[in-house]
C-alpha cells in the first residue's frame, strides 16, 4: 500500500445483497437491471460497472445511508462486513 496514505477501519452499515444476474435493456434504456439473491431486481446507472475491473455478478449490490450506491467484489466486500441480524 502506498505509504503516504493513512490506514482506516470501516466501521460504518450498509445494505447490501449479492448479485446472482444482469439484464441489459434492449429498448435504449441507459439503465442496468441486477437481479440479487433475494429475488429483487434492481435498476442501476451503467455508471456501477465502470467502477470496477470484473463483473459485478457473484458480488454484492451495496447502498449508504446517504443513497449512494456502489458494488462491491464478494471477497473484499465479505472481509469488511459482517451480516447484522434483524431486531
Amino acid at each position: 500500500m502506498p505509504a503516504a496514505l493513512t490506514k482506516w477501519v470501516c466501521k460504518k452499515q450498509v445494505w447490501a445483497e449479492k448479485i446472482i444476474n444482469i439484464r441489459f435493456n434492449p429498448n435504449g434504456d441507459p439503465k442496468i437491471q441486477w437481479e440479487l439473491a433475494n429475488g429483487e431486481m434492481i435498476s442501476v446507472s451503467p455508471d456501477l460497472l465502470c467502477r470496477g475491473t470484473t463483473t459485478p455478478t457473484g458480488g454484492y449490490y451495496v447502498l449508504y445511508e446517504n443513497g449512494y450506491e456502489s458494488w462491491s467484489p464478494a471477497d473484499v466486500f465479505e472481509a469488511g462486513y459482517v451480516k447484522m441480524e434483524d431486531k
